[in-house]
């Protein structure tokens, strides 16, 4: 009898304790912001460094700088999958 106390008084506690199931925002708009930011950091890092890398230097640097933000969202992306698979 006891041992199925314990259990029940687990059970309660783990149910709260999960990750949230319903996203804060809605996925088309969490990418258009995404979107926003990659191609204000991209434009950010281009008009920085156009003066003293020039242009080539400045376009790479900015396509690397908004590429970025990719990477990370996806990255982020493939372990939340991975986490809440079970």
């Amino acid at each position: 009898m006891g041992k199925n106390k314990s259990n029940s008084k687990t059970e309660k506690n783990n149910q709260g304790a999960g990750l949230p199931r319903e996203a804060w925002i809605k996925p088309r708009t969490g990418l258009i912001v995404i979107a926003i930011v990659s191609v204000l950091l991209a434009g950010y890092m281009f008009w920085q460094l156009l003066p003293t890398e020039g242009l080539g230097g400045a376009l790479l640097w900015g396509l690397g700088a908004g590429a970025s933000i990719w990477a990370i969202f996806g990255l982020n992306y493939l372990v939340n999958r991975t986490v809440r698979r079970s």
